[in-house]
């Protein structure tokens, strides 16, 4: 039993630190959502991405091996609705994550869109202002304005 104990006591331990890892995130999410319109550069933003999907994937590695434990050992009540009751708040967050992630994932995709259409109007810009060029040495200063 105090093994099983010790498995309860790991797998409550790895549900809070994923509980405060889901609610620092969502905060983190939030604040770059709100600030999305004002960067230049999303060079941060792909970086935190990133960094969220190798923790997300380290949670999950280590959620599966405290699961087979979990499911091996011999539980009281108050540990299972102990943990249940984290594992609901984990869930709870996760889908809030998945929902800023997804909302974040749109504005990036809105504002590429947006970024490509000011690209296009430069260069359709650019190529009617090379029609109004000098025509080298011929007439110093004449712009042909018919090019």
């Amino acid at each position: 039993m105090d093994n099983d104990a010790g498995t309860a006591e790991r797998v409550k331990h790895f549900l809070h630190r994923e509980r405060d890892w889901l609610e620092q995130t969502l905060l983190h999410l939030d604040a770059t959502l709100a600030e999305l319109a004002s960067l230049d550069e999303y060079d941060t933003v792909l970086a935190a991405q990133d960094a969220r999907a190798k923790a997300l994937s380290d949670f999950e590695r280590e959620q599966k091996g405290l699961l087979a434990e979990w499911n091996d050992a011999d539980k009281s009540g108050e540990e299972t609705a102990e943990v249940r009751a984290l594992a609901a708040r984990v869930r709870e967050l996760a889908a809030q994550c998945a929902a800023r992630e997804d909302q974040l994932r749109e504005a990036v995709e809105e504002r590429l869109t947006q970024l490509e259409s000011e690209q296009s109007s430069v260069s359709r810009s650019r190529v009617h202002t090379r029609g109004y060029r000098p025509l080298g040495d011929t007439i110093a200063g004449f712009l042909d304005r018919e090019a």
